[in-house]
């Protein structure tokens, strides 16, 4: 669903969707109250019982020359009511989503982390959502993690932290970011690795890490 600006109602159960591709620019919209993308894909995604698949693109509000504010209530995340059932999610590709502590407690409680193989994170900004997924994606055996050029440093803490987190990677893809010999060490079963990281500014002609003959 390209542009999805949650005008699509599901009338009742969609049994037969195993799968839900959408982007959403949720901070502007044409009419002057709430925004709908974002709770209508809500809608949605749980009117999909058998959902295996989500992934989910945010995009707009880049900025520019004249900065335009909502006069009415802005809607970013899902909103949880707390009766809300999980789809037995197998792959999950969340970029430029920024979750809330209070949507995450529903995410945490309620999502069947046993079942998700797959998660694909970025390229923006991500790393509130590696912090809280560790501890609780540790069945995954796809992972790719992405970073726009330019932001942060080459190691990300976070993104250590996840990977130390569990041993079940068979495939890895890492662009933007650098990761340790030892935290990829802990996945025996790894079969595909891809780690590109970026070009810098970097103080005394210091050279990008790489990984050692011995590595």
């Amino acid at each position: 669903m390209l542009h999805e600006d949650g005008s699509r109602v599901a009338a009742g159960p969609l049994p037969c969707v195993k799968t839900i591709r959408a982007s959403v620019n949720p901070f502007y919209d044409t009419q002057n109250k709430r925004n709908r993308q974002i709770p209508g894909l809500q809608k949605l995604f749980f009117a999909c019982p058998n959902l295996k698949s989500f992934s989910l693109t945010l995009f707009g509000n880049y900025g520019g020359c004249v900065i335009q504010m909502p006069y009415h209530p802005q809607t970013y995340s899902f909103e949880f009511g707390g009766e809300e059932k999980f789809p037995p999610l197998e792959s999950l590709s969340l970029d430029g989503y920024h979750m809330k502590e209070r949507e995450w407690m529903h995410w945490r409680d309620k999502l069947e982390w046993t079942n998700l193989r797959s998660l694909s994170l970025g390229p923006q900004r991500h790393t509130d959502l590696l912090d809280f997924f560790t501890g609780h994606a540790n069945a995954l055996r796809s992972l790719t993690v992405q970073a726009w050029a330019g932001e942060g440093p080459d190691h990300c803490l976070e993104l250590e932290r996840f990977i130390g987190s569990f041993s079940t990677l068979e495939e890895l893809t890492i662009k933007g970011h650098f990761a340790s010999v030892e935290s990829l060490s802990n996945h025996p079963r790894l079969k595909q690795l891809c780690v590109h990281t970026i070009e810098l500014p970097r103080d005394n002609d210091a050279n990008r890490p790489v990984f050692s003959v011995d590595d």
